[in-house]
């Protein structure tokens, strides 16, 4: 959760350096980037290692995202977390750049989970009552839980729509009590 808010805000003012109609195009090249940092385990290494002072970062940082053919303000990004020592981060900066480029597109996602899969008419309904309740064009995920025994469950930012058999059962429960 603390790592979730640093790095929106880290995003945010990422964003914030670029006008309206750059910024998706912003976000969808950091989280691109950022990605390729985060696999790339030598330069990532290389980057952490509390050997290696800051200059030497910055310069080795600098030359590989030039090389790139980056913004100056990309790269001043990226000084800045080494700056800050921001680098663990790196993996929820990934996802913050995706959710606000999403954000921008009036886009949410959705993360399904069920014991099978759906069929496209079921796809179809689920998709169109999720847009009418969050008012956003949602993309499904979707994945098999073999725990779960009838029914599924939908997450959809912080919001969690639990139609499992399991949430049925327990909520009988609760209203016998």
């Amino acid at each position: 959760m603390k790592d979730t808010l640093i790095s929106r805000r880290y995003v945010e003012a990422f964003g914030d350096c670029y006008n309206i109609e750059e910024r998706e195009g912003a976000f969808s090249g950091l989280e691109k980037l950022l990605s390729r940092i985060c696999s790339n385990e030598d330069l990532l290494s290389f980057l952490k290692s509390p050997l290696v002072n800051y200059g030497k970062k910055k310069d080795v940082l600098s030359s590989v995202l030039h090389f790139e053919g980056l913004d100056p303000r990309e790269v001043g990004f990226f000084c800045l977390l080494i700056r800050k020592n921001r680098l663990a981060i790196l993996p929820s900066l990934v996802e913050e750049a995706g959710r606000l480029r999403m954000d921008l597109r009036s886009e949410i996602q959705a993360d399904v989970e069920s014991s099978v899969g759906f069929d496209a008419s079921a796809t179809a309904h689920f998709q169109n009552y999720l847009q009418k309740q969050t008012k956003k064009n949602v993309i499904l995920r979707f994945k098999e839980d073999p725990s779960i025994l009838s029914g599924f469950r939908a997450k959809v930012g912080n919001v969690v729509y639990d139609f499992t058999l399991d949430n049925a059962i327990k909520n009988l429960k609760l209203s016998f009590n």
